[in-house]
């Protein structure tokens, strides 16, 4: 599991598919789990040196889960200028780790700490400022931004409101982990605070094993929850480069909002969005993040598509996603499935893929290359 966690993390740094910002949070995120499952072997070979790297990333996590969610509800792919304050806790923590304290720390005696109580339950001292920093300011940090999260998610009604589709299902998986992960930590402080650790109680170990079993038959019902937002398709050397849509030229009818000159100008950038950065390879892809990414109004960027190209816009990004598919399906075809393919080049459901297929090219996938390959 811990292999898994490290694997999807830097595969999440180093892709450049999908909002890169979302990426690296989520990294962070997977980055500390990798941490919290390996520190207490890292203690007992007797490296303390990855304790101390990995405390000021446990500083940061809560920020970061808040930072993701938030960015993933509002479809932003830069963080303001305030946002940056979240992380004043992991600088504090750097200084704290600072050697400029004489007195030695004895990191058996925290292993032992966080073997009994877990992350919280730490109160030797670890380096510059006052030993109980890292245990209660973690604690405060991890609870509030727990509740600020779900606040902010129960008083947007995306839960309420929204169908359940791959987005809301990947929100309810990634939520719902994160709090369970997150109550199990405060659980084995208090069991601690009581006099109990929580590697000796049944009930503990009994519960932490049914949410790992419940999230592991999760994904396998649900594996399309991971594409888009765990695993991102990074295109082979030898796959050609992104599918270029032509251009059509088309005069606004009269009484637009936008001249025919504006709309063309919109599309050369939308088309030049489209092709660089390859918005349309995530599922929720809504026309609100292009007009978000070019800094243009959404009703003048539907109206461009829907005047220039001669498609809504839906009809238009399955355009975009069958063309990749169809760049990408015979390097993969003898490795992967067509669903596989499909989830990967941005849509939902295989249903929608047969269709929005039939649609874009008149014949069903495995006609469409029969022919080709006939041709």
């Amino acid at each position: 599991m811990a292999f898994l966690l490290i694997v999807f993390a830097l595969h999440l740094l180093y892709a450049k598919q999908g909002n890169r910002l979302l990426n690296r949070l989520l990294a962070i995120h997977l980055l500390a789990r990798f941490g919290q499952g390996c520190i207490l072997l890292f203690m007992v070979w007797g490296y303390p040196v990855f304790y101390k790297i990995l405390m000021p990333l446990f500083f940061i996590t809560p920020a970061c889960s808040y930072l993701y969610v938030r960015c993933f509800l509002n479809g932003e792919t830069r963080l303001k200028k305030y946002d940056y304050l979240h992380f004043i806790p992991g600088l504090l923590m750097l200084i704290h780790l600072l050697p400029l304290s004489q007195k030695a720390v004895n990191w058996k005696h925290v292993s032992q700490q966080i073997l009994t109580g877990g992350q919280f339950s730490v109160t030797e001292s670890t380096g510059l400022l006052p030993a109980n920093f890292y245990s209660i300011g973690l604690f405060v940090l991890t609870s509030v931004y727990l509740i600020a999260v779900w606040w902010m998610v129960l008083s947007s009604g995306v839960i309420r409101k929204s169908k359940w589709n791959t987005t809301k299902v990947w929100l309810f998986f990634y939520l719902s982990t994160v709090s369970f992960f997150k109550l199990l930590g405060f659980v084995a402080y208090l069991l601690n605070a009581n006099g109990a650790s929580y590697i000796r109680n049944p009930v503990f170990i009994i519960v932490s094993c049914l949410g790992l079993l419940f999230m592991m038959l999760f994904i396998l019902h649900q594996p399309g929850i991971l594409y888009g937002y765990i695993l991102l398709s990074g295109r082979p050397k030898e796959t050609p480069g992104p599918v270029k849509v032509p251009v059509t030229k088309k005069i606004a009818v009269a009484g637009a909002t936008t001249t025919s000159e504006q709309q063309q100008k919109y599309i050369e950038a939308i088309t030049r969005l489209m092709e660089e950065e390859q918005p349309f390879l995530a599922a929720d892809c809504q026309i609100i993040h292009l007009a978000q990414g070019l800094q243009i109004p959404v009703h003048h960027c539907s109206q461009a598509i829907n005047k220039v190209m001669g498609k809504n816009f839906r009809d238009w990004l399955n355009g975009y996603r069958i063309r990749y598919f169809i760049s990408r399906y015979p390097q993969e075809a003898d490795t992967m499935t067509i669903e596989s393919i499909a989830i990967q080049s941005g849509f939902k459901n295989i249903t929608t893929f047969y269709n929005a297929f039939k649609k874009e090219t008149g014949q069903m996938p495995k006609g469409y290359f029969e022919h080709l390959t006939i041709s």
